[in-house]
């Protein structure tokens, strides 16, 4: 398989330029100054900008956005003898970097994440605050960071089954289960990380 991403269109916009505009005059109040504040040339440096803004978006913005992201994706024969292999392969390596890199992370309900952990479940209190202000606990990326585990869990296991072997006893004419119990709760650990990928797919953002 041969899968390449190009990077999403850039967007050029002039509202970095007005910020350093208004931070250069007035400091860092400038951040939160209402336009009603705006002496005479703040309004014409505004109003440039305003135009320039209209001009890339009826421009360079309009021509990037109709070309959109380079996606290629080419499917051989071969890679759809294990299609869940193939998949884990491509998968895997981007849980990683969203679980390493990530800058936010979406708020899930306690109740939908079987088998939590009991440290990272939220009090009686901080779910009623939630409810009530919706303000997060502050375990909630934490939740967010243990199911991204199960997911990698699960993938890991499925890009290399040499998990199985610390279960089993080869000889020369048999193999023998050793710990069934064990590769029973492994094997259940790898379909709960394979729920949770497909419960939260649209929440794997960044």
């Amino acid at each position: 398989m041969i899968y390449r991403f190009g990077k999403y269109p850039r967007w050029y916009n002039t509202a970095d330029c007005e910020q350093s505009w208004l931070e250069f005059r007035y400091g860092a109040r400038g951040i939160n100054i209402p336009e009603s504040k705006y002496d005479l040339l703040d309004r014409f440096i505004v109003s440039v900008l305003d135009r320039v803004q209209l001009i890339l978006n009826k421009t360079v913005n309009s021509f990037n956005e109709l070309r959109g992201q380079k996606i290629r994706v080419h499917v051989e024969n071969h890679d759809i003898w294990s299609a869940d292999v193939t998949i884990a392969h491509m998968v895997l390596p981007l849980l990683e970097k969203l679980r390493d890199e990530k800058q936010g992370y979406p708020l899930i309900d306690p109740k939908d994440i079987e088998g939590l952990p009991r440290e990272l479940k939220p009090t009686k209190k901080e779910v009623d605050q939630y409810k009530k202000y919706g303000t997060p606990d502050d375990k909630a990326e934490g939740r967010w960071n243990w199911v991204l585990n199960e997911m990698i869990f699960a993938m890991q296991c499925i890009v290399n089954d040499s998990w199985e072997d610390e279960f089993f006893e080869m000889d020369a004419t048999s193999i023998r289960m050793m710990d069934k119990e064990g590769y029973d709760e492994t094997q259940k650990r790898i379909d709960r990380g394979l729920r949770f990928f497909g419960l939260w797919f649209r929440a794997l953002w960044d």
